[in-house]
C-alpha cells in the first residue's frame, strides 16, 4: 500500500516516463541487493573502530562492542507516522577516512546520506538529508543506542540515572544543551555524545528502550514540523568521543 500511494503521488507530479524510469530503478536495485550477500565493512584507528551492520553502525572500543542492536540510527514522522532507519535499504561505502552510508526510503520521496569519519578517540558523523519532492517531517531524530551497562548520564554538572526498567522512560529533553556524557560503574570508558552542528534548532533527548533493544538512548531531536522543498540538506554534525 506504501509504495502503491507513492507511486501515485510520483505519477501525478512527475508524469508516467519517470514513473515508469522510478519503477524499473526501484526493480533493478532490489534484484540487485538479493544476490549480494551482506559482508560487514568496519574501519578502525588505533582502539576505536565502527562496524557495519545489514541496519546500522556499531562502535567498538578495544573490540568491545559500546552499542547494542542498531547502534547509530535516524528517524522520522510523517503524517504522524514513524518511519525509523530499519525500514529503509541500506549501502556502506568505505573511504580513506570512515564509511559512507546512504539509506532509501522506497515509501517516501527521500535518502539520507552518512558520513562518519574515524579518529583515535572519536567518530564524526555528519547526516545529510536529500528530499525529491516537496515533504513535511513531524519530526526527526538521530542518535546513538548505547549498551545497557551505561546507566547514567551527565549533563554539565547534573547526573541523570536511567530506571532499572526499560519501558522506554524519558530521563530527559534538553533545549540548550549540546552534549551529554554516558557514565558507567562497569569496565567500559565514558562515551560523549556531542552536537557541532545543526541546521535548525535541535534538542537533546537521553531515554530508556524497551527489553528488547536493551540499551540507552542519546539523540538528538527535531521536534517542530518543517517543511523540505526537494533539495539537498546538511542536517547535522555530530561527535562521539571516547573519554580517557
Amino acid at each position: 500500500m506504501k509504495l502503491i500511494n507513492k507511486t501515485y503521488h510520483y505519477l501525478k507530479n512527475k508524469g508516467l516516463i519517470l514513473t515508469l524510469l522510478k519503477i524499473w530503478d526501484y526493480i533493478i536495485y532490489k534484484l540487485k541487493i538479493r544476490k549480494i550477500k551482506f559482508t560487514p565493512v568496519k574501519v578502525n584507528q588505533g582502539n576505536l573502530g565502527i562496524i557495519s551492520i545489514p541496519k546500522g553502525v556499531n562502535l567498538e572500543c578495544k573490540d568491545k562492542n559500546l552499542t547494542t542492536n542498531v547502534g547509530l540510527h535516524i528517524s522520522i514522522k510523517c503524517i504522524e507516522k514513524l518511519h525509523d532507519s530499519t525500514q529503509a535499504d541500506w549501502e556502506f561505502r568505505r573511504n580513506t577516512q570512515g564509511l559512507i552510508v546512504k539509506q532509501r526510503w522506497w515509501n517516501l520521496p527521500l535518502s539520507h546520506i552518512w558520513y562518519i569519519t574515524v579518529h583515535p578517540n572519536k567518530i564524526i558523523w555528519t547526516i545529510t538529508m536529500e528530499i525529491e519532492n516537496v515533504l513535511i517531517l513531524d519530526e526527526i531524530k538521530a542518535g546513538i543506542l548505547i549498551r545497557s551497562d551505561y546507566n547514567k548520564v551527565k549533563i554539565d554538572d547534573n547526573i541523570y540515572s536511567f530506571p532499572e526498567a526499560k519501558n522506554w522512560e524519558l530521563l530527559g529533553i534538553w533545549e540548550n544543551k549540546n552534549s551529554l556524557i554516558f557514565l558507567t560503574a562497569q569496565n567500559y570508558p565514558e562515551i560523549r555524545f556531542r552536537i557541532l552542528k545543526s541546521l535548525y534548532p535541535v534538542f537533546l533527548i537521553a531515554q530508556n528502550t524497551d527489553e528488547y533493544l536493551n540499551g540507552r538512548l542519546a539523540q538528538i531531536g527535531f521536534l517542530k514540523t518543517l517543511e523540505f522543498p526537494a533539495g539537498r540538506y546538511r542536517l547535522a554534525k555530530l561527535e562521539v568521543e571516547i573519554l580517557p
